[in-house]
């Protein structure tokens, strides 16, 4: 397994305990430059970056940004990426992966000041799941917030997540919160078995796979709801890359019910990729690069 899913197959296998994972992609690369990281010490301008870059990312409807949740660095890049939109006077919202979906009202109240950040921390239980992870985080909430620039809780409630990854069956309420409408992802079972390192003893990866697939259509379905409620405004997803490579994950998802959104993937320290057969790949031809 390379260094690199080491941290995925942490957080997957770990699903039992009721700990959130990463895993999905991308189709094609596109050849631009990509914005360097913000030194931790660098706190309100974006370094410059290319116009290609911001043409790219401005053309899109949903940017991915694919982290590595314990990387500071990966942090600062989602930081500069935000900034430099408000700096470019555009209307977007900040969809998490790190807020489950039935927290939305939280984040409305939070929103609108009728509560405090602390006690949308606390009430989120947010600093226990994911505040040890990186402190940006909330920072990066705060900004958001003095930036009026909106939030939306992408994630499956965890108790369902849960429950999928150890097998166990959903009774007729718990069914209703499912996503519904999406075709499985051929070949996603494989992939997502690859992407662990393979076969493993005593490891039961279908279910595990149920709730990965949980966890991405999930965030499918809310980026879509939230797109249908604002057409004209961007979403930036904060998320484990996991759930945004290798042609696998919440992108596709997307793509099945609203194939002409287009869609990039940022990765930190890499160049964007976008969604093969958005529409943001076939108005860019010669940018795109071989399929991966």
């Amino acid at each position: 397994m390379s260094r690199a899913l080491r941290p995925l197959a942490f957080w997957l296998l770990a699903a039992v305990a009721g700990l959130l994972g990463a895993c999905a992609s991308t189709d094609a690369r596109i050849s631009l430059p990509s914005a360097e990281p913000l030194p931790a010490p660098a706190a309100e301008a974006p370094s410059r970056a290319s116009a290609d870059f911001w043409d790219a990312i401005l053309a899109a409807d949903v940017v991915y940004i694919g982290e590595r949740h314990d990387q500071a660095a990966d942090h600062e890049y989602q930081f500069e990426i935000i900034r430099g939109l408000k700096q470019r006077g555009v209307d977007f919202a900040i969809g998490w992966e790190m807020f489950e979906s039935p927290s939305q009202p939280l984040l409305d109240e939070w929103f609108a000041r009728r509560l405090s950040t602390d006690a949308l921390l606390t009430q989120t239980d947010f600093q226990k799941r994911w505040g040890k992870t990186s402190p940006l985080y909330e920072k990066m909430l705060r900004w958001s917030q003095l930036a009026s620039v909106p939030s939306v809780a992408l994630n499956a409630p965890r108790g369902l997540s849960r429950k999928l990854a150890k097998g166990e069956k959903l009774d007729s309420a718990e069914k209703r919160l499912l996503p519904a409408g999406f075709r499985p992802l051929e070949g996603g079972l494989e992939n997502f078995i690859s992407q662990m390192g393979g076969h493993g003893p005593g490891v039961d990866y279908a279910n595990y796979y149920r709730a990965q697939t949980l966890w991405d259509q999930s965030m499918a379905d809310q980026i879509l709801r939230a797109q249908r409620r604002q057409p004209q405004r961007k979403i930036v997803v904060f998320v484990g890359r996991g759930h945004v490579e290798n042609g696998f994950g919440i992108p596709p998802y997307v793509r099945q019910k609203a194939p002409a959104l287009r869609q990039i993937i940022l990765f930190p320290g890499e160049p964007p990729q976008v969604a093969g057969g958005s529409q943001l790949a076939m108005t860019t031809p010669s940018r795109v690069g071989p399929q991966l």
